[in-house]
């Protein structure tokens, strides 16, 4: 009996000691896992300092990526809020404030687009963001293009699910673009219904004409391969 005790509050003892250094190691931890998951999805040379770690919110004082003298991406203060469960099960984050920071966009001639410091593997299909919101303070976007830089200054909230902070009106050309590009099969008498609840016929009648034009026009550049297709619509 005695030897089993000693065995018990020897695993105890070891048990504590693990808990108390990996809540002390928690920090270092949780960032190098968070810069190998960005690797894997692009991002060049990764850095993250994370602040504050916890079963429903990660506080992440600094992330910055892409090589050379300029960081591609460079976020300041960034929290990350998600049901634990989640987030280990499904990879599923609930939202994401950003403070501050700056990205750098780089356009060609073509009118395409490519975030410095970001190399996506374009074999892979694009997926819907693993968040539901998110919120930024103040964010410099730097786009560059061959007649020269621009700098925008963003700032809002953007929910997935709606739209983010657009008006009843834009919400409902937002998911009625959507629908006519990937189900207009199944739109019906109360997806119609719901539109001139909003719009004027002859709101909705031009609305429905330009979704639709400019929908097959994007497809016809994506046939002839006249533009890279952002998406399989």
């Amino acid at each position: 009996m005695r030897i089993a005790a000693r065995f018990l509050i020897a695993v105890l003892i070891v048990l504590v000691l693990a808990g108390i250094a990996l809540f002390f190691l928690r920090k270092p931890i949780v960032a190098a896992a968070a810069e190998r998951i960005l690797r894997g999805v692009g991002l060049e040379a990764p850095e993250v300092a994370v602040d504050e770690v916890s079963l429903t919110r990660l506080d992440v004082a600094r992330l910055e990526a892409g090589g050379g003298a300029e960081r591609g991406l460079d976020l300041r203060d960034v929290a990350l809020f998600y049901d634990w469960r989640a987030l280990l099960f499904d990879g599923k984050i609930r939202s994401i404030e950003i403070s501050g920071g700056r990205v750098v966009a780089a356009f060609d001639d073509a009118g395409g687009m490519n975030i410095a410091g970001w190399s996506p593997d374009p074999n892979v299909k694009p997926a819907p963001p693993p968040f539901k919101t998110l919120k930024v303070g103040a964010l410099d976007v730097i786009a560059r293009t061959p007649k020269g830089d621009a700098r925008l200054d963003t700032a809002g909230a953007f929910d997935y699910a709606d739209g983010g902070e657009f008006t009843a009106r834009e919400r409902a050309a937002i998911h009625f673009a959507e629908k006519m590009a990937l189900d207009h099969h199944n739109i019906g008498d109360e997806d119609v219904a719901r539109m001139r609840a909003l719009f004027s016929d002859a709101e909705f009648l031009e609305l429905a004409m330009m979704t639709g034009q400019y929908i097959g026009f994007g497809r016809v550049l994506a046939m002839l391969q006249l533009e890279v297709a952002a998406c399989p619509v």
